[in-house]
């Protein structure tokens, strides 16, 4: 390769990092158990459930926590750069 500036062949070639770019989704998470657990717990949750249910609604304390996770992904964006070793002088490859 040679630099389009000075003609040089002495050229040094990288991967540069120009930049990332993000992105982000909710999820919603379901707990699922197995038969032993509704057998044995499960029911109950349900009954306490219902019998404060009433309570909930007076005092307005309808919040549900814990159900959904945000998920983000990176993607992160590279260039290929030259730069002649003998003038200094950078390009893109």
């Amino acid at each position: 390769m040679r630099c389009p500036k000075c003609g040089s062949e002495n050229v040094f070639v990288q991967r540069v990092q120009e930049g990332s770019v993000g992105t982000s989704r909710t999820v919603e998470r379901r707990h699922i158990h197995g038969l032993l657990y509704w057998l044995l717990i499960g029911w109950w949750i349900w009954f306490f459930k219902l019998l404060f249910l009433p309570l909930r609604i007076l005092f307005g304390h309808t919040k549900k926590t814990g159900r959904k996770t945000t998920l983000y992904s990176e993607k992160t964006i590279l260039r290929t750069m030259a730069t002649c070793q003998q003038c200094g002088h950078s390009w893109k490859v």
